[in-house]
């Protein structure tokens, strides 16, 4: 679960690919938990009201999260085959908000869509990258993989396995 609600935030600014409804909605769901915490906080320190209803913690909060919200609801629209500019459609007054948010209920397309590989099934040869070279002298029989395919890991490039796994990327260890 945590997993799911820190992945927006590992993946900030990545607007391409597509994410899962879980993600989206554990990502929304630790958002508001974590600003009801930061409020009761500052209501106990005392601390002054600065944007709206929110104290200076909440509000910084809120600032750090805009990025990846829109980057989370851009894959959402990606997973359900749309452009990532139905974002857009939350400026309308009123009408606009819900309808972004009843597209975040829906379903993604199955299968492969044009942004990407389906988030639901890892055990597709398309979610995962390999190379036919080792970096981390592993071999990775996932379910559905022929043994004896090579984990792609990126040695060198500023990439470790939690960056790896942030992007997708299947990473054996040992």
């Amino acid at each position: 679960m945590l997993e799911y609600a820190l992945m927006p935030l590992k993946r900030y600014a990545e607007f391409s690919g597509r994410s899962r409804r879980k993600e989206y909605w554990f990502f929304l769901l630790g958002v508001v938990i974590a600003a009801i915490v930061l409020s009761i906080i500052e209501k106990i320190v005392g601390l002054p009201i600065i944007l709206g209803p929110y104290g200076p913690l909440t509000s910084l909060l809120l600032i750090a999260v805009i990025i990846p919200s829109i980057a989370v609801q851009v894959r959402r629209f990606h997973d359900q085959d749309k452009s990532g500019w139905f974002v857009l459609l939350s400026l309308i007054p009123f009408l606009g908000g819900l309808v972004v948010l009843v597209f975040m209920f829906l379903l993604g397309t199955r299968g492969q869509n044009r942004f990407g590989p389906d988030p639901k099934d890892p055990g597709t040869v398309s979610t995962f990258a390999y190379s036919t070279e080792s970096h981390t002298n592993c071999v990775c029989p996932p379910p559905g993989i022929p043994p004896g395919r090579v984990c792609c890991f990126r040695g060198g490039g500023g990439w470790d396995a939690e960056s790896c796994l942030s992007h997708r990327i299947l990473v054996c260890r040992g």
